[in-house]
């Protein structure tokens, strides 16, 4: 046969010699085996990605300013959860929110573990997805999708460091013991 000259025709006799071989022939079926499963594993894991997301943006170089802001590209968005909005605390004590509060030092306290939560989880892969939304103030609303799929917003309210609403529970945060 062609196939069978030149190298790869060696290559195959060599094969066949060690097959023929009791103890290579373990070592042969082994080798076979492992390869089947790394290639199972290998399309399994591709299964299992999350399917990309049309107009999403990779977070890589934004600044997460708190908990539930970002700025991308120039571009200052307010963060909202896939499965509806979340809030975290402010992070500037003495500053007035929009609401015209007063941030207190408790709250700030709470913002920066918020913060530091937040770029914690802002991972490469995670992807930023306009909603195509803006809010009351005229930033976009967007929600990332983290690298292993989950919902950023969500994270963070499991996390104990947002709560699920759009408004500013400034009485909560001062509440809580950080």
């Amino acid at each position: 046969m062609e196939f069978q000259e030149g190298a790869q025709g060696r290559l195959w006799e060599r094969l066949g010699s060690l097959a023929a071989e009791p103890e290579t022939a373990w070592f042969l079926a082994d080798a076979v085996i492992l390869l089947a499963l790394w290639a199972l594993g290998r399309a399994f894991w591709l299964e299992l990605r999350p399917p990309p997301i049309k107009g999403a943006l990779a977070v890589e170089g934004a600044h997460l300013t708190d908990g539930d802001s970002l700025r991308l590209n120039g571009e200052s968005y307010r963060l909202t959860g896939r499965d509806g909005p979340f809030n975290a605390p402010e992070t500037r004590a003495g500053a007035r929110g929009r609401d015209g509060v007063a941030v207190t030092p408790r709250e700030a306290e709470w913002g920066a573990k918020a913060l530091a939560h937040g770029r914690k989880l802002l991972k490469p892969g995670s992807v930023l997805v306009p909603t195509g939304k803006r809010e009351r103030y005229g930033r976009p609303l967007a929600a990332i999708r983290l690298p292993n799929g989950r919902d950023y917003g969500a994270e963070m309210i499991r996390a104990g460091l947002a709560t699920p609403t759009e408004r500013r529970e400034h009485d909560h945060w001062n509440a809580r013991r950080p």
